[in-house]
Parts: structure tokens; sequence; C-alpha cells
């Protein structure tokens, strides 16, 4: 096993490949890997000299430096991503033996670990990491507000039948009658006056210093979040080569202080939520947010806005449901049977923090997309 050298990449980027079917260029790579926030992330590899030569990297432990913030102390934390093994090994353990040995290097540098999708490949991610020490936290849920209610029809018919089969006609009434309810439901939740002074900006215009001042000053209030530093900002979300973002600002109208901002991709008739923040945590400036987001989504033509957040994340999801979002799961039959939800946000706590109740908390957790890897949306 060693770590990451220059030169590395076009085995790195064989192996992705050979597992994720993606074409990952170079560019791409670096970006995530070599010029992070914080320089060379770590990537703990092992080469097989006995396999062709362009296939001889068999397995990659690896973790990305994550600014985390906790009550206001900074910690540094590892998010996994791109572990990776070869098919010729799998089963035989070899990458277990790996990935625990790494972890136990990498602890020199991280305090803090975190996985956001524990439940892929069968959950094998998720039950190497238990065995490591990480808690099995909660699982992610998106919330959508629904600009085209003719398009969720058609989404919770395609969820309610079968491929194989005709939809029943008692199926379409239900769907029907179900659109209709939300359609009403809806209509509460328009956009209201606007209390402060709104902005969409590109990346190349954002406030950074002062969205970095805001973070600051609000940062005992959000408990366990990414600690929005300017150059994990400018890395994550602006030099990002797979997603262009903008920037919803909110300022007060009397002295223009910047009180509120939400990033957001849009692509299409889509817009997804990366990030929210809000001055004091105070509920009517997320409200105002995502009312200009909504008044914005209606004038560009977009008929889904969504918001990935944990299960659990009280506080989010009832900000989320004051505006009119609505959990995406609860169209699925199965949500009525039992949880269909595998955990896949896997926390390591360190040693000291281990026996604070309040880390163990959802509610403690303010959870955003800025925690996911920033890879373009399904």
């Amino acid at each position: 096993m060693r770590q990451f050298q220059s030169g590395d990449e076009p085995a790195i980027n064989n192996l992705y490949r050979m597992i994720t079917g993606i074409d990952r260029s170079i560019k791409e790579h670096n970006w995530e890997w070599v010029n992070t926030w914080r320089g060379i992330a770590s990537m703990y590899l092992i080469f097989d000299q006995d396999r062709p030569a362009d296939d001889q990297l068999i397995a990659q432990y690896s973790l990305i430096p994550t600014p985390l913030s906790v009550w206001g102390q900074s910690y540094l934390s590892g998010k996994t991503e791109n572990c990776m093994s070869h098919p010729a090994i799998r089963g035989s353990g070899v990458f277990f033996y790996h990935e625990r040995d790494s972890f136990n290097i990498a602890q020199q540098t991280y305090q803090f670990f975190f996985t956001t999708s524990g439940q892929v490949a069968k959950g094998a991610p998720g039950a190497i990491r238990k065995k490591l020490g990480y808690l099995p936290f909660d699982s992610w849920v998106r919330y959508i507000y629904w600009l085209d209610t003719g398009i969720l029809y058609e989404v919770i018919l395609r969820k309610w039948v079968s491929k194989q089969n005709n939809t029943p006609w008692w199926k379409r009434c239900t769907a029907s009658v179900f659109v209709k309810l939300i359609h009403f439901y809806l209509l509460w939740f328009q956009p209201g006056k606007v209390s402060g002074t709104s902005q969409t900006i590109s990346e190349s215009e954002a406030p950074l210093d002062e969205i970095t001042t805001l973070w600051q000053t609000n940062k005992t209030f959000y408990g366990i979040s990414i600690d929005r530093n300017r150059a994990y900002m400018e890395w994550r979300i602006n030099q990002n080569p797979y997603i262009v973002h903008q920037y919803l600002v909110l300022r007060d109208k009397p002295n223009g202080h910047l009180i509120g901002y939400l990033i957001f991709t849009h692509n299409s008739n889509l817009i997804d939520v990366v990030d929210m923040l809000a001055d004091t945590k105070q509920k009517k400036i997320f409200k105002q947010l995502l009312n200009d987001l909504k008044r914005y989504a209606r004038e560009n033509g977009v008929n889904q806005i969504r918001f990935s957040i944990l299960r659990r994340s009280k506080f989010l999801a009832r900000r989320l449901r004051a505006a009119g979002f609505i959990p995406n799961h609860i169209f699925s039959w199965a949500t009525f049977r039992k949880s269909i939800l595998r955990n896949q946000f896997y926390v390591f706590i360190p040693q000291d923090l281990k026996n604070h109740l309040e880390m163990t908390r959802p509610e403690s957790w303010y959870v955003t997309d800025l925690f996911r890897e920033g890879r373009p949306y399904d």
C-alpha cells in the first residue's frame, strides 16, 4: 500500500471507469482529489505488479478533507468517496483490511469521518464502516416543490404501476385525486410579499467574503455542520467542473447587509438546492429565500425544486414543509408498509466527543448537499 503520487491519475480513472461506467477526465479527478481547498486529498492505493501494466490498481481507499463545525469549534473531517476494489479481488477480504489499515493511518490527520452513501453496492460500504466504529446515523430524503402537477401525476403513476402491466383504472383515479389534493395544498404556499432585497447572481459575482462572515457570526446556531470557510466554498462550489451554481442572496432593506443566501443549480426544468443559510437561523428568512427561489423558478419555466436533507432533520424538514415542499418517498406504496430507506449517512465521532449526547441527535446536525461530493444531479 502507498499514498497517491503524481502520475497515478490514469490508473485511478481506469478503475473508476470500470466500477462506475463514468469516463472521468484528469481535470475532473484533479479538482476533487489533487487541487482541493486543502491541497492533495488522502488516497491510499494497492497495486498488483503481476497484472497487465494498464490494470494494476486493485484497491483505493480515499478521503476528501472536509471542514466541520461543531457548535462553532472547527474540526477536520475525512469524507469517504471513490473507495473502490477491482473485481478480481472481490470477496477475498483484501479491501476490508486495506480500508482498516488506511483508516488507522488517516486518524492521524482527521478527527471526524463520514460517509454519505453507505447503502451502495448492497450496503457493503456501510457494513465495513460499522466494523471500524462508524455510527449508522441517518438516510437521505428528497423534498420537492412541484410547480407542474401534471409531471407529478406521471411520477406517481410510474411509482405505482409495474412496467409489465397497464395502469389499472383505480390507480389512475387515485393518482388523479391525490394530485388534485396536492394542487390545492400548494395554493397555500404561493410566494408572498418581499420583505428583503434578493438577487440571483452567478458564481463569479458571489460575495464569498460576506457569506463567510455571515457563517462565522452564526455557526453556533447551526450545531454540527460544514464549516463554510472561504477556501472550501470557493473550491466546492465555484471551482466545481461538473456543475454551474447560482447564488440567491438576501439583504435587509435598511443597510444592505447580507442576511441569508441559497445556492442552487438550474438544469433545464429542474432546480436542486445545494445549501441555504439564514442569519440567526430565523424562520422568516428561510421562508423568504424559498419564496424567492419559487418566484425565480416560475419565471424560468422550472417544474420541480428539489432539496435533499437527512430524513430525521426536523428543523430543515419543517422549513421545507412550511414552504410547500413534499417528501418524495410518500408517493411509494412501500412507504406505508415499512421503512424502505437503508442507512446512508455514517459518522465516526472522535473519542473525546463520543459521550456528548447531542452528537448523536439528528436535531444537532444541519446537513445540506454541501456534505456531498458535488457531482451532477440525477
